[in-house]
Formats: structure tokens, sequence, C-alpha cells
């Protein structure tokens, strides 16, 4: 995907911009333009993982598994898919950083 800033992943989910990056993808901050245009936290896995069906499969299975979860500790996940030949996450978009830069500043205590 050539840019990613102008992208509309799924009919739906607008890229405002980038927020990290991991071994599996990189994470955005976008924008739900069916649902009131609500921020959320878009995960696009890298495109090798949707060329291999037994990845698709594993991807849909914990999507569905981690969509039925519900802790405080976890962050809820809206909506997962394939658009085109990228997978994708949508969770909710916590403000504040990553994890590992709020557990070193000490904004972050596990209860």
């Amino acid at each position: 995907m050539a840019d990613l800033n102008a992208a509309l992943i799924a009919d739906r989910y607008r890229i405002e911009r980038k927020l990290g990056q991991g071994a599996f993808g990189q994470v955005f901050l976008a924008r739900d333009t069916s649902l009131g245009d609500r921020a959320v936290a878009l995960k696009l896995l890298h495109p090798v993982y949707a060329i291999d069906p037994a990845a698709v499969q594993r991807f849909r299975r914990e999507a569905n598994l981690l969509a039925q979860l519900d802790h405080p500790a976890l962050v809820p996940i809206y909506d997962a898919g394939l658009a085109g030949d990228q997978l994708f996450l949508v969770m909710r978009y916590l403000p504040g950083g990553t994890l590992r830069r709020q557990i070193r500043s000490g904004q972050w205590h596990a209860a």
C-alpha cells in the first residue's frame, strides 16, 4: 500500500498517523468512519501473512477468541479481517504512548 495516510482500510477505517511498528506489522491511529468517526488503533499485519492460508486461519481464530475476552487489563478488539492483501485488527485506541514507555516512566502499574 503506497500511501497509507490516504488509505481507507475495509471501506471504513481512515488512517491518520503511524503509532508504532513491530515484528508482525504496523499500528496506526485511524478513524472508524462508519461509527461516528471514533478513534481506533488499527494494526496492519505484514502482507506475507495474508498469503499463507494457515496463517489467515490462525489469525481469524485468535481474533475471534480475543474479541470474546472482557477484562480491564486487555484492550478490546472491535473488528478484524482481510482487506486486499492486508490482515488487520481494530482495537480501542488508548492514548499515552506504548506500554513499554508507560512502564518505564512509572505511569502504568499492574493491578
